[in-house]
């Protein structure tokens, strides 16, 4: 959890946060459980881990506002999401298997003792048919409309992991509410150039950014995190 909250990302009691593609809830769950009268706007789209989402925050009562939505660019519904039942964390509404599988991999790969390419056919659980993606309906809000739907006035952080699309929930932010907005981290997957797009977004935005890959589970890949803090003397 402490991914989120490194290089310069600061939260105190009373922190809003908003959190984007918050599957099962483990870091807003950290959030409401560490800042006293904290805030956490959590927006999961797929149905099982929205579920759970609400389950493992339901003792936060108003504090955690719960919402069945991904982000985006646009107000849609109906727009189909691939999830994987087998690894959930790897669902996404731009899905590529194949390169879902080898990163999936490798993050195994890292956290082994025994490494994957000496562990026989029959040991390896890891293999595509963890990829068998089960398609779902879902709804995606530009993070404008939730910002006004939810009457947020202050963002201490805007934390998105969604698994591609990163640029599009970015794009659903206006520049008014992009004032309201302290600090941002992301994950993000590089090959497409993906983090220098984004580092240069957020840049113009008057945030000074840091990049950081955590070795120790993705080592090997192209999976990085951005840190984005307001720059102070601009």
């Amino acid at each position: 959890l402490n991914t989120y909250l490194r290089n310069g990302i600061k939260l105190t009691a009373g922190a809003v946060v908003i959190d984007v593609g918050a599957n099962i809830g483990l870091f807003a769950h950290h959030v409401l459980n560490t800042y006293p009268e904290s805030r956490v706007i959590a927006l999961e789209p797929a149905t099982p881990l929205f579920r759970a989402l609400s389950k493992n925050l339901s003792s936060f009562g108003t504090r955690a506002e719960i919402l069945p939505f991904g982000c985006g660019d646009a107000n849609r519904d109906n727009v189909q999401f691939c999830y994987y039942p087998l690894v959930p964390g790897m669902s996404s509404f731009f899905p590529n298997s194949k390169k879902d599988f080898g990163l999936f991999k490798s993050i195994v790969h890292n956290a082994l003792i025994k490494p994957l390419e000496n562990i026989s056919d029959d040991e390896n659980l890891v293999n595509d048919s963890a990829f068998a993606g089960k398609s779902m309906r879902c709804s995606v809000r530009r993070l404008d409309s939730i910002i006004s739907d939810y009457n947020i006035n202050s963002i201490d952080l805007l934390k998105i992991d969604v698994q591609h699309g990163e640029d599009r929930v970015l794009s659903g932010i206006s520049d008014r509410n992009w004032a309201r907005i302290k600090q941002v981290v992301l994950e993000v997957q590089d090959g497409d150039g993906a983090i220098e797009t984004i580092e240069a977004f957020l840049m113009k935005k008057s945030f000074k950014v840091h990049e950081q890959q955590i070795l120790e589970i993705h080592r090997n890949t192209d999976v990085y995190f951005i840190y984005a803090t307001r720059n102070l003397a601009s």
